[in-house]
């Protein structure tokens, strides 16, 4: 009893003893159910039926958890709270999920009262305990044992139990020391099982609400319940039965007239959902076309623009080539005027070296023969002298080449005689005086 749930259910149909109310606690662990009868839903009510039902009985919890009622959140029921060390919280608006336990506990409640009151719904409250010694030994699918046995470490012994007969689960226990300790160690076994069947049903009960939760598909002519919320006067609509047997209209009665009109209404409507279906769906296809027809004349103008951008950037390249194939003409124009002017100056360069340093063979042979001649003048006269002097100035003669020109033999102070040799003028030679 660490963790409990509470609530309240009613308003009920006030008993004999004045009762209206019911306070349901119930344990988060062992789903041990307790119900209190109560006048009124005050505060100091609800809180000494707490303290004298829950806390005298199994001691003080460590939480206690309830909806948004207002009188649990009233300076009574949480000095209570204080004074216990109890912590005090509560569920979120408008989301009963979340005190689920509790709420479920309330369903199976009012619906074990329902069969089992009398007619006058006057005397629930003398009902209730048989109500919940039923939920205290029925098997909770969460824990996959009966909060008898997470409680007491036993089953509890039913009146079918007592008409049919049960077997003993364990041998009869010695008392004392033995006993209690025997008791502690099923209740610790049941604990750890109920552990390991809570989170497995929390997992079952998840997965099954997922592929489950769904509406039923009901087929024409199907029996089916019928849920009547109608309130009848002097009635609590609580204890009273929701469902109606299925049946059949007659022809003629106001059910089977009210149903075949509420059939016309609804083959009408039916009709006219299908031509708005009907409507919307053309509609939906005119616009699908549309717009894929736009698509494509988006995608025809993207191509046409991507067409002329990449003719303009050719063209642009085409520009570009021509001009450096005209850059490149008139270099090599530039390149080959420059070296037929070079050539012609080299020429003319080689034609003025040539004149100036090579004289023509008909000035050379009187400048020769000057020499010579002016030779014999100077060197001497007739005689053996001469004539040996003479003869080394001669080509080919004793004296050899003693002048400065090539070729002769020649005195001191004169020049050579004859013609010069072949090898003494060259292109690169100069001549020498």
């Amino acid at each position: 009893m660490k963790r409990i749930w509470v609530d309240i259910v009613g308003p009920l149909p006030v008993t004999d003893s004045g009762n209206k109310y019911v306070l349901s606690v119930m344990d988060y662990f062992t789903k041990w159910p307790e119900a209190y009868t109560l006048p009124d839903q005050e505060a100091e009510t609800v809180a000494e039926a707490l303290l004298e039902g829950m806390v005298c009985r199994f001691g003080t919890p460590q939480t206690i958890q309830g909806d948004q009622w207002r009188n649990f959140e009233l300076r009574v029921f949480a000095d209570l709270c204080h004074r216990l060390g109890i912590n005090k919280t509560r569920t979120t608006p408008l989301h009963p999920q979340s005190d689920g336990l509790v709420e479920r506990f309330n369903r199976t409640l009012v619906q074990q009262l329902a069969i089992i009151t009398s007619k006058h719904q006057r005397d629930w409250d003398k009902r209730l305990p048989l109500v919940l010694m039923a939920c205290r030994s029925a098997v909770q699918e969460s824990t996959a044992c009966t909060p008898a046995l997470l409680m007491l470490g036993r089953e509890l012994r039913t009146p079918p139990a007592l008409a049919f007969g049960l077997p003993p689960d364990t041998p009869a226990a010695q008392p004392g020391r033995e006993y209690a300790r025997r008791l502690q160690d099923r209740l610790e076994t049941a604990h750890d099982f109920a552990r390991v069947q809570l989170q497995n049903a929390g997992a079952r009960q998840r997965r099954n609400y997922d592929l489950q939760h769904k509406g039923r598909h009901l087929d024409s002519g199907e029996l089916v319940w019928v849920y009547s919320p109608q309130r009848k006067k002097g009635r609590c609509p609580k204890l009273d039965k929701r469902e109606q047997a299925p049946r059949f209209a007659q022809p003629g009665s106001f059910e089977y007239e009210y149903a075949m009109r509420w059939k016309a209404l609804m083959e009408m409507e039916k009709q006219q959902y299908e031509m708005v279906d009907r409507n919307m769906k053309e509609a939906q296809e005119k616009l699908e076309a549309e717009m894929e027809a736009a698509r494509h004349e988006h995608q025809v103008m993207l191509m046409r623009q991507d067409l002329l951008r990449r003719q303009e950037e050719l063209r642009r390249m085409e520009e570009q080539h021509n001009a450096e194939v005209q850059k490149r003409k008139q270099a090599e124009l530039r390149q080959e005027e420059e070296r037929r002017r070079r050539e012609e100056e080299m020429v003319k360069r080689q034609q003025d070296g040539f004149r100036g340093g090579f004289p023509d063979s008909r000035e050379q042979e009187i400048r020769m023969h000057m020499g010579g001649m002016n030779r014999n003048s100077l060197g001497g006269g007739p005689g053996p002298a001469g004539a040996a002097e003479n003869a080394g100035m001669m080509p080919g003669g004793p004296g050899g080449n003693n002048g400065n020109m090539p070729g002769g033999g020649g005195g001191p102070g004169g020049f050579a005689r004859g013609l010069p040799n072949p090898g003494d003028y060259g292109p690169n030679k100069q001549r020498r005086f």
